[in-house]
């Protein structure tokens, strides 16, 4: 498939735009159904208030730039600007979606100096931005191939936004016993297992 200016943000007529918007967004709103589950069990306890609420009550320009500026910003640099180059040098999908992801994982090095800063000691720096370094390549990889197969910037950054909205899964219900999810963490595991499996599934397939 080739890649142009004007094919970053949007695709092909030939393609339906919004089976390719949202389609991505779809398959990444599948990836955390288990964190879903979470909160619709802690809802039920009536002592938690979904992400969406707690996230209306930030500041505005803290939920603009966390959602808005910030996934579109990072989307048109490290998927739109670097991808169709690395695949216009003959270099495969699978290895453009491997490279490319390593800066944008670099690229959030910035928060260790803050960190410093900020008084924190350099080991648990080093331990949280490895951590930060990690999951952050792994999104890059799942966001650079998303990009390759739809072809737009907006696809991926509207899951981008959503990823940003979901944060990272919270785990301490595992080992806390005073969690109000503590007592349905067999459940929890179990659904976040079938969940990939089955993707693992719809991929094979």
């Amino acid at each position: 498939r080739q890649f142009s200016i004007k094919r970053i943000v949007l695709p092909s007529q030939s393609h339906s735009i919004f089976l390719i918007f949202f389609g991505t967004l779809l398959h990444t709103c599948i990836l955390y159904t288990g964190s879903v589950f979470i909160s619709l069990l802690d809802a039920l306890s009536k002592n938690y208030s979904f992400r969406g609420d707690s996230k209306s009550k930030e500041k505005f320009w803290v939920s603009m730039r966390n959602f808005i500026i910030a996934p579109l910003t990072e989307e048109f640099i490290f998927r739109g600007c670097m991808i169709p180059p690395l695949l216009a040098s003959g270099m495969c999908t699978l290895h453009a979606s491997l490279i490319a992801p390593l800066f944008f994982g670099i690229a959030h090095f910035h928060h260790a100096a803050t960190r410093i800063s900020h008084g924190e000691r350099t080991s648990s720096v080093l331990l949280v931005t490895f951590f930060q370094f990690l999951y952050t390549s792994l999104f890059g990889i799942y966001a650079s191939y998303a990009f390759i197969r739809a072809g737009s910037v907006i696809a991926v950054t509207l899951s981008h936004s959503y990823c940003n909205w979901m944060g990272l899964p919270d785990l301490s219900f595992i080992s806390n016993s005073y969690h109000n999810l503590h007592q349905h963490r067999v459940a929890i595991l179990l659904d976040r297992k079938s969940t990939r499996l089955n993707s693992s599934h719809a991929n094979i397939s």
